[in-house]
């Protein structure tokens, strides 16, 4: 929902949303990051852990943000939380659920604890100014500490606060404290033994998580907006402006704030009282917890999906023509010269006029029976897929389409039309197809029960090519739509989720595995062509072809990358276009790609000046995840190859998604390692026969493999 909110601020303030922040590196390990601080190319960051483990402090070298590397960290067994730390020169203070810690970071590679604090409650962020600690305390207000001698921290005052101190900043002899719902508490610290208030704000909608302090201002992260002070006179703040989105943390680069929540965002605050949007960076987790800018990369503490570097040089996006906002994220896009055809969800069928691609119009919404998942246009009929049923839809009147004729299905997740056939891939319930007579009455016709989750289908001649989920690519003849049978198959290792056909050559966008390029000349031996792999990390979620062009769509990587397939079979990368959304699907006309962008709706890239790709496509090196026997009965040996030391990740997953088993999340040293799964699930019950993908995540790569357990 606050999403939602962010986007359609966005909109109104003019779509600075797109301006093109992209992210140009991670950290995945550890995920669940706290805090960050960068000291020139060395991020130090504190990370969550509620396994064993424990939780504990990094610094991670990101001097090539493509290949950050781990230098050293300190783990405190058994911990539940690192909330957040303060450098001050080669020492860094950290705070804990109990305890402050003081940890030597003068070597890099070797952190050593130099002493401890205890407290008794949740501690928030801490401030050191020369040898005077500041805590804010939780419910334990703000703790001011002697650590002159770090191997023995004394108390010196607290002032106590009314309800929950979660942050703390220092400018001269004052403390700026947030106190959760009692606001801003301003406090002369100048004796530390004896804190005095001089002045509070208390005007916030909500609750506040956060100050920043930064030229005579107060910048305040609250649960429902940010507010700008003036603290020119602490004793007397004064509210200057606000920002109406909820946030969690603040940089303050100049006149650019750097926001994090939902989203990444930049404003310009040059006028406090009229702040301009920037640009916008959806978080992974919808949780980016905090962020520190330097040299124009955002480190963004990204909730659940670790340490993300997001480049925030460019604020413009030249390449965006034109917007248009949906009232429903869109599920599927197709389009027909200037018209373009949006499937969206409860809100049915929308047809757009892209004719000035500034500024779309909306022609018509057309209300469907279910939700709207899937859209093919063929003559002027609209053959619409919904959650139960295939509607037939007259848009020769694109200002008021008609109702022809419905017939009952499954979930259509897409939809296919040659010569009288609708085809439709019903997920878990494979292929259905139903012939269109003269009169548009629809007769279902055949039913083929594919192997895995039918999720995306081409039709051309007598066959039907189909991204079959963990079962690949799976070719059915239709030679007699009544009886569909198999022709030929081939496993892609990754998860096929969608399909795309030029001549004889199938693309399948594979997730991690990326895009399988397969030749089907022969139809009952399809042969691998070659894998398309624009990152080593890339998740390619949708592929269109079109004019010699392919198009795919990196979900991770938020790329849309565009291939030159006048070879079909041997695809030459020739652009990439990174941005701030992921696509979820595209169509390609009039010299631009429409793009579905979830809740941003649907948006028009120009093809022209596309940036270029300077680099050589070379093959990327793999884990070699691998696993033997396969299919198994009792055990199985799942082996994998580390270039370098690295923390590693290793699940095994249903073919719903859903997690099975966590067989490894531990650092592990390079070289050939193996691990045996036994069949069974987390809690040691043996699982049902059948087939099942291990997903191997190290720092700097993902795989993932298909295994099947017999009984």
């Amino acid at each position: 929902m606050q999403r939602t909110i962010l986007f359609m601020l966005l909109v109104l303030l003019g779509l600075p949303l797109f301006g093109v922040m992209q992210r140009v590196g991670f950290c995945a390990d550890p995920d669940s990051i706290s805090s960050v601080e960068i000291v020139g190319d060395l991020a130090y960051v504190t990370y969550e852990s509620f396994s064993s483990a424990g939780s504990g402090m990094q610094i991670i070298n990101v001097s090539e943000p493509q290949n950050p590397q781990l230098l050293g960290s300190y783990i405190l067994p058994g911990s539940s939380g690192f909330n957040s730390l303060f450098l001050n020169g080669n020492t860094a203070y950290v705070s804990t659920d109990g305890a402050m810690l003081i940890i030597d970071v003068t070597n890099p590679y070797g952190l050593q604890l130099l002493g401890s604090y205890p407290i008794t409650s949740y501690t928030g962020s801490i401030a050191v100014v020369g040898n005077v600690a500041y805590l804010a305390d939780g419910d334990g207000g703000l703790q001011i500490v002697d650590v002159s001698n770090p191997q023995s921290p004394q108390f010196l005052g607290f002032y106590d606060t009314p309800s929950y101190s979660w942050s703390v900043q220092i400018a001269g002899n004052i403390a700026y404290l947030t106190d959760r719902d009692s606001g801003l508490y301003i406090i002369d610290v100048s004796s530390p033994q004896n804190p005095s208030l001089i002045g509070t704000y208390g005007g916030l909608p909500g609750y506040v998580s956060s100050v920043t302090i930064e030229g005579g201002r107060a910048y305040l992260a609250g649960g429902f907006s940010t507010q700008i002070l003036d603290i020119s006179i602490p004793q007397n703040p004064v509210l200057i402006g606000s920002l109406p989105i909820a946030t969690y943390g603040i940089d303050v680069v100049g006149n650019i704030v750097y926001t994090t929540g939902d989203a990444l965002t930049a404003f310009s605050v040059s006028n406090p009282q009229n702040p301009i949007l920037l640009g916008s960076f959806e978080s992974y987790s919808d949780y980016a917890r905090n962020v520190k800018v330097s040299d124009s990369i955002a480190y963004v503490a990204d909730g659940i999906y670790g340490l993300q570097f997001i480049d925030v040089s460019e604020p413009n996006n030249d390449q965006l023509l034109g917007h248009y906002s949906t009232s429903n994220a869109p599920m599927y896009i197709t389009g027909v010269g200037n018209t373009v055809y949006l499937a969206t969800g409860e809100s049915g069928l929308q047809i757009v006029d892209v004719t000035n691609p500034h500024n779309p119009q909306l022609l018509s919404t057309y209300n469907t029976m279910y939700d709207a998942t899937s859209v093919k246009i063929v003559d002027n009929i609209a053959y619409v897929g919904e959650n139960h049923v295939v509607q037939l839809v007259d848009i020769s009147n694109p200002h008021s389409p008609s109702y022809i004729n419905t017939c009952w299905s499954g979930t259509v997740l897409s939809i296919d039309v040659s010569g009288n056939v609708i085809y439709v891939a019903v997920g878990e319930d494979g292929v259905q197809t139903f012939s269109v007579t003269e009169t548009y009455s629809l007769i279902t016709s055949g039913l083929w029960d594919s192997p895995g989750t039918a999720m995306s289908l081409v039709a051309n001649a007598d066959k039907v090519y189909v991204a079959d989920g963990c079962f690949g690519l799976q070719i059915v003849s239709t030679s007699n739509p009544d009886l569909l049978q198999i022709l030929g198959t081939y496993d892609t290792p990754g998860f096929a989720s969608c399909i795309a056909l030029v001549g004889n050559a199938v693309y399948v966008a594979d997730g991690y595995s990326g895009v399988q390029v397969i030749d089907v000349s022969n139809p009952a031996a399809p042969t691998l062509s070659t894998t398309l792999m624009p990152r080593l990390t890339s998740n390619i979620f949708y592929c269109y072809a079109a004019n010699n062009r392919l198009f795919l769509s990196d979900i991770d990587w938020r790329e849309i990358s565009v291939y030159d397939i006048s070879n079909p079979l041997l695809p030459v990368l020739i652009s990439n276009y990174a941005w701030n959304l992921p696509t979820w699907g595209l169509w390609v006309g009039n010299d631009a790609v429409y793009t579905m962008n979830g809740t941003s709706g649907l948006n028009i890239i120009s093809l022209s000046g596309l940036p270029a790709d300077d680099n050589d496509v070379l093959p990327h090196p793999t884990l070699s995840l691998s696993n033997y026997p396969n299919p198994f009965e009792l055990n199985t040996t799942i082996k994998y190859n580390l270039s370098r030391e690295s923390t590693v990740s290793l699940k095994i997953y249903n073919t719903r998604g859903q997690l099975v088993r966590n067989l490894a999340d531990e650092r592990k040293a390079s070289g050939t390692q193996a691990i045996t799964w036994d069949g069974k699930d987390n809690m040691g019950r043996k699982v049902a026969a059948g087939v099942y993908l291990m997903h191997l995540k190290s720092e700097d790569r993902q795989e993932s493999k298909k295994l099947m357990l017999m009984k």
